[in-house]
């Protein structure tokens, strides 16, 4: 009687066991110990005894590893739910699927006795941070890479998907679960161009700004400004300036840094417009791998920085370029705009204060704040204010490298700064000038008008201080439409 009862409790455990296999892929031995309600030895014995019964079952290993079954496998059980629980029932262990037929589920309480309602919520919750679903094409290539390599994990066929597009017979459409971009991303492009993502656009967004970056590098017959990243430097005013160039076209790039940051904080502009134009993106001095001043109160001066700017430009060929400031690079990309033919256009990323004078006074009066600023705590700080609550990209990172920078030169730099006229270079600005404002700008787009004209003003949706990093999409989108209208 017991070992009839036993080995039917673990026959239905099997069966369950395949069942969240099959809707929803790989699981871990934590994961479906939890929804069966037994140890993990015990699943690890129940995989055992699936592949002996011929199961295509197989573990993956690593970080994002687990068990799953082998792609295209569907087994014809009624317990086995359908992927994405379509008509297909969840199971539970203690409870029967839909219509009271087949075999109850092993539980550790049945459904209704004390305890197992309260689970429900944390089930629930669990479920709504699983991994999400992607819809991707694939090739026929693609498809047997996808089986060689084991990933992307859980790639289901659409068995009535909709046609492919003109030029793709034979790709197939197919749901693939992801995790974390990070995870996601290296993924997908472990199988080329054998793949592409059609939803979500997000997903979509950041393989194509990966794979561009994989372009930049690999572009032309070497590495130089006209195939991929070439890291150079040139001395000014006994300083040498590290700076980087890729790409080719017109018309050319400088990006230039903010505040107590470096020319990585421009690396999604930089890949995206490397691909038709020749960009150059520098560390000004003091910041990044950039040498720093000599002792002096002119040493960090806004005016000097717009001259290392053009001495950057001058080094990597690029002839009269379009500037592009993040904060305290749109002050310096303004002080280049008022030298005559020194660039043909403006860009300024949520510019630092240039009307706003409440701003500059709280520079000035944080200057020996900043100087005695040893452990970083206070630009942590300062750096954790311009963040919106959701924003993500590079928050952890974006505040350790504010906080690493000298405290004098910090301080330097931030007097320049208050000091700078930045109304009267805008109001005699010569080129066209666009300003691409967070969702909270230091400076009022009304304010920036009375001072120029003609100025081009846009404003990114949900991100803080730091939008090029957290919605590059938005902000590369403003620079190419200025761009093609201005004929810049």
């Amino acid at each position: 009687m017991i070992s009839r009862y036993s080995a039917g409790v673990r026959a239905s455990r099997l069966v369950a066991l395949l069942g969240l296999l099959q809707a929803r892929g790989r699981m871990t031995a934590a994961q479906l110990a939890g929804e069966l309600e037994v140890s993990e030895r015990t699943i690890l014995r129940d995989i055992e005894a699936l592949g002996a019964a011929g199961i295509p079952v197989y573990p993956v290993r690593g970080c994002q590893g687990g068990f799953e079954l082998l792609d295209g496998f569907r087994s014809d059980l009624p317990l086995a739910a359908r992927p994405g629980g379509g008509s297909g029932s969840r199971l539970q262990p203690g409870r029967r699927p839909a219509g009271g037929s087949g075999p109850r589920l092993p539980a550790g309480r049945r459904a209704g006795q004390p305890g197992r309602d309260r689970q429900e919520p944390a089930r629930l919750a669990a479920a709504r941070t699983e991994p999400q679903r992607a819809r991707i094409l694939l090739s026929p290539r693609g498809r047997r890479l996808a089986v060689l390599l084991g990933r992307p994990a859980g790639i289901r066929l659409r068995q009535s998907a909709s046609p492919v597009p003109d030029g793709q017979d034979g790709w197939s459409q197919a749901w693939v679960r992801i995790g974390p971009p990070d995870a996601a991303v290296p993924d997908l492009l472990a199988l080329g161009a054998e793949v592409e993502v059609i939803d979500p656009p997000a997903l979509r967004a950041r393989v194509a700004a990966a794979a561009r970056q994989i372009a930049v590098r690999h572009a032309g017959d070497g590495p130089g400004p006209a195939g991929g990243i070439m890291t150079s430097s040139v001395t000014r005013d006994g300083v040498r300036l590290a700076y980087q160039t890729a790409g080719a076209g017109e018309p050319p790039i400088v990006f230039v840094h903010g505040w107590c940051c470096d020319r990585s904080f421009f690396a999604p502009q930089f890949a995206h417009f490397a691909a038709r134009h020749a960009v150059a993106a520098l560390d000004l001095r003091g910041h990044g791998e950039s040498g720093r001043s000599g002792p002096g109160a002119d040493g960090y001066r806004i005016e000097t920085l717009a001259d290392d700017v053009l001495a950057v430009a001058a080094a990597a060929g690029l002839r009269q370029p379009v500037v592009a400031g993040h904060s305290l690079g749109a002050l310096v990309g303004l002080a280049c705009a008022a030298r005559p033919g020194a660039i043909r256009a403006l860009l300024m990323i949520d510019p630092a204060p240039i009307t706003n004078d409440t701003a500059r006074t709280f520079f000035l009066d944080s200057v020996a704040a900043v100087a005695a600023d040893q452990d970083g705590s206070w630009r942590r700080s300062f750096a954790a204010g311009m963040f919106l609550p959701t924003d993500r990209a590079r928050r952890a990172a974006i505040m350790s490298v504010m906080a690493q920078a000298p405290p004098d030169i910090a301080a330097g730099v931030l007097r320049a700064m208050a000091d700078f006229d930045g109304a009267a270079a805008l109001a005699a600005a010569a080129v066209p000038v666009l300003s691409i404002g967070s969702a909270v700008p230091a400076n009022k787009s009304a304010d920036l008008r009375a001072r120029c004209p003609s100025i081009m003003i846009g404003q990114t949706v949900g991100a803080g201080h730091f939008l090029q990093l957290e919605v590059p999409g938005q902000v590369n989108a403003m620079i190419e439409r200025f761009l093609a209208i201005t004929g810049s």
